[in-house]
């Protein structure tokens, strides 16, 4: 008889565990993910702003992106919690960035990349980093 309820415990143990692992596979994640979708300047200022979106199913909490000019760290933003499919326009405002004067050469690759310390859990940690490169024209009037 002890055998018996040790192979009906052991069932029931089994039963369960699959059950569980079954229904955890099939139940999405519930995680933010910080995208940046833009990165741009207002004519008449010198300051860089981007765009920021959680893309995921999670609010995000509170993070910091981080800019860089040509591989050189420059500034970093604090961003409030985002909620899912929320997006907010940013700003390095400490930093200011004088365009074309400021371009060094022929262009200038300008790189933000957000949550830099991994402070949110994310579906995909691997698409936080937005790059644009920014050409300096020079036009001669003869």
């Amino acid at each position: 008889m002890k055998k018996t309820n040790y192979f009906k415990f052991l069932l029931i143990i089994l039963v369960l565990t699959f059950i569980t692992g079954c229904s955890s596979l099939t139940t999405p994640s519930d995680k933010a993910d910080l995208i940046i979708t833009d990165i741009f300047q207002v004519p008449t200022e010198d300051i860089i702003y981007y765009t920021i979106e959680n893309q995921g199913t999670a609010t995000a909490s509170a993070t910091t992106s981080f800019l860089y000019i040509d591989g050189e760290y420059k500034d970093s933003d604090l961003v409030g919690s985002l909620n899912p499919g929320e997006s907010r326009t940013e700003s390095f405002w400490t930093f200011t960035y004088n365009w074309p004067e400021d371009c060094t050469g022929a262009s200038d690759t300008i790189v933000i990349q957000a949550d830099v310390e991994n402070e949110v859990v994310e579906d995909n940690e691997s698409n936080n980093t937005y790059m644009e490169e920014i050409l300096y024209y020079l036009i001669i009037v003869i």
